[in-house]
């Protein structure tokens, strides 16, 4: 597992992106960035792989579990940290959206459908795993 430490508040802009390069680095339908110094992030715990995903700039992932961690412009001036990878969350809302051009035209209707709190299959894992004491591992 990777970790990284943002230091400060230097936090520049965070954007949700529709872009298809987003789409499919990410495999989602859009990625939401909180973007940040690059001198003001540090990797703690491991070296994130990059790869140059465009004339743009590069993609950061861990190479053991593949999850996006980051994008990279190419002048490596800042470093635009994937906002589901940070331990919290909700302490960066999305300011806009940016690569409307490609946004999905039913992402508009997402909080319409219907919720629930949790996958069952991962509650029943969590539940059995509680009683018989055996951890949960990655597959």
């Amino acid at each position: 597992m990777i970790r990284y430490v943002v230091y400060g508040l230097s936090v520049n802009n965070v954007n949700v992106c529709h872009c298809r390069m987003c789409q499919k680095a990410m495999g989602i339908v859009f990625g939401i960035f909180a973007e940040f110094r690059s001198e003001d992030v540090s990797w703690t715990r491991g070296t994130p792989s990059k790869f140059r995903s465009s004339s743009y700039g590069y993609r950061l992932f861990c190479s053991m579990c593949g999850t996006p961690l980051a994008f990279m412009p190419t002048d490596q001036t800042k470093t635009e940290i994937t906002v589901g990878s940070l331990d919290q969350p909700i302490a960066l809302a999305p300011v806009e959206q940016i690569g409307i051009e490609s946004r999905l035209p039913w992402t508009s209707t997402l909080l319409e459908l219907p919720a629930k709190k949790r996958h069952k299959k991962i509650m029943l894992y969590q539940s059995i795993s509680s009683i018989i004491s055996i951890p949960i591992t990655k597959q």
